[in-house]
């Protein structure tokens, strides 16, 4: 799986003084983390396929969107650092449980909250118009949490034992 530094991904896509703070701002929160980008099997955008590894969908071309997509997934795996076994279990067990409550309970609060960093950074970064002029659009996932739970309990059925790999076999 390829690897790509935050700079080669947004060079030429960005000027270099847009690109300085986000590289400023990933290299002060999120250095240890790898960046993969390739194409998908599935239309998804990202996600995270380890507890230091984030995936971009190579589909993915506009930069403004792949920064958010950057922090969105970078907060996942904060949420995962701080409570590996609440994240995991609200995301992956309980679907094992087949507990459709409980799922979209903790899904919705899960991806609200990764939402919130991600415009929060992208505001901070001077990304304020892309905040403002995507933000009702790109907060519809957290309303997806229904399909969600049939496609992970999908992913169960087919061998996935946890969430990492669940996301790994659905996007490679």
């Amino acid at each position: 799986m390829p690897t790509v530094s935050i700079e080669v991904l947004l060079k030429g896509r960005l000027s270099d003084q847009q690109i300085i703070p986000v590289i400023e701002w990933w290299d002060n929160n999120h250095w240890n983390v790898s960046i993969h980008y390739f194409p998908f099997k599935i239309p998804a955008y990202g996600g995270i396929i380890a507890p230091d590894a984030i995936a971009i969908n190579s589909a993915v071309s506009k930069p403004e969107f792949m920064i958010f997509l950057l922090a969105h997934e970078a907060k996942h795996l904060d949420q995962y650092a701080h409570d590996p076994h609440g994240f995991m279990d609200g995301y992956f067990g309980t679907v094992e449980r087949n507990d459709l409550k409980a799922f979209l309970t903790a899904y919705k609060s899960i991806e609200q909250e990764a939402n919130d960093y991600a415009f929060d950074v992208m505001s901070d970064i001077g990304f304020e118009e892309f905040v403002e002029d995507n933000q009702s659009s790109l907060r519809n996932n957290e309303n997806m949490g229904q399909s969600i739970f049939g496609v992970i309990k999908k992913g169960i059925s087919a061998g996935a034992k946890d969430l990492f790999e669940f996301i790994k076999s659905s996007i490679m």
